[in-house]
């Protein structure tokens, strides 16, 4: 590992982890397919960033792929991926073996999956410690029981020799992320970490998140389709479509005035408590595009009700458009003006 991803200090005030043009493809039989497309993002410390979008559009595959866990026909064909100024991708294989857990750790999507049922929580949790932190079985122990009343276990001591079958789906969320944490990383991945959760245990673990960032000053990516919880629990989000970031703004700004149509027919269907029971909520027509066949101009063109000419003919950049915000639409930029003043629009 380098000295900065040891702890030194990067020249970006404040910013962990910056994601610059990162493309993952998987190169199959049928074709190439480019799960992720050239996405930007940055996470300051005690920063939450939400990643959000449909299933598909590469969520799940960019926290892969900054745990560099992307296994073949996938690869990582280009970009950066930098911790504290460090590029992970220039790591050897057993530079990233220290960073994953030291330095970044992930929860996975379904708790039942990633603990083994034949070992008992606590000896998955020290050995998470002992391979990375290099310390006696005692120790590991110890923080092992720790980690566990740190996410609010009960009788951390006496769950520490329980079996993963013997809790319930909320408490093996507890013991996921009390593994993500024993070795106190300075950045957090949780992909879905409250799929198939009922909504008090959900918000239980949320809560819980939260007061760990707060606490540790930890950075935290954390990747979703729920709405809800992006609300929740972010400071900054990053809206996906089929491989690209297609709106990035703060919490507040995006929910208030969303601007991109994806965005904003994502918001649309969200129902609140003043919807008109009778009223069938929002839908957005058509499909995610085939990633092996994407279509020629904007991704979205084709389930976009402002769609111009110019959507089908050529792809849009992302730009600012205000402060902190931006914007993969040819509504915001120069070239579409004309289009609109003619009436091309469909």
């Amino acid at each position: 590992m380098t000295e900065r991803a040891n702890g030194g200090t990067s020249a970006d005030d404040g910013v962990l982890l910056r994601v610059s043009g990162l493309k993952t493809h998987f190169f199959t039989a049928d074709g190439v397919v480019r799960a992720v497309d050239g996405i930007d993002f940055v996470i300051k410390r005690g920063q939450t960033m939400g990643l959000v979008g449909e299933s598909g559009c590469g969520k799940s595959v960019t926290s892969l792929s900054i745990m560099r866990l992307i296994a073949p026909p996938g690869k990582v064909v280009e970009g950066e991926i930098t911790l504290d100024g460090a590029n992970l991708l220039d790591l050897t294989e057993e530079q990233m073996y220290e960073v994953r857990g030291n330095h970044v750790s992930m929860i996975f999507q379904e708790p039942m999956t990633s603990l083994n049922p034949v070992f008992t929580i606590g000896d998955q949790i020290s050995e998470a410690v002992l391979v990375h932190q290099k310390v006696s079985k005692e120790i590991a122990k110890k923080r092992a029981i720790e980690a566990l009343g740190l996410v609010g276990i009960p009788q951390p001591q006496q769950r520490y020799d329980a079996y993963p079958h013997e809790l319930s789906g909320g408490m093996r969320q507890r013991v996921m992320i009390a593994m993500a944490l024993s070795c106190s990383p300075r950045v957090l991945i949780a992909d879905e970490p409250t799929t198939a959760l009922d909504v008090t245990i959900q918000a239980q673990i949320l809560e819980l998140m939260k007061d760990l960032r707060d606490k540790t000053q930890m950075a935290l990516l954390l990747i979703t389709h729920d709405l809800g919880v992006v609300a929740e629990m972010c400071d900054e989000v990053a809206v996906m479509y089929a491989g690209q970031i297609v709106e990035q703004a703060d919490v507040f700004a995006l929910f208030r005035e969303p601007k991109h149509p994806y965005t904003q027919g994502l918001l649309a269907s969200i129902p609140t408590l003043a919807s008109d029971t009778d009223e069938r909520l929002n839908v957005i027509q058509g499909t995610v595009p085939n990633l092996l066949r994407l279509p020629a101009g904007c991704r979205f063109a084709a389930r976009c009700p402002h769609v111009m000419d110019i959507c089908r003919e050529r792809e849009p950049d992302l730009i600012d458009v205000e402060a902190g915000r931006r914007v993969r639409c040819h509504l915001y930029s120069p070239a579409a003006t004309a289009g609109m003043a003619t009436g091309v629009a469909s």
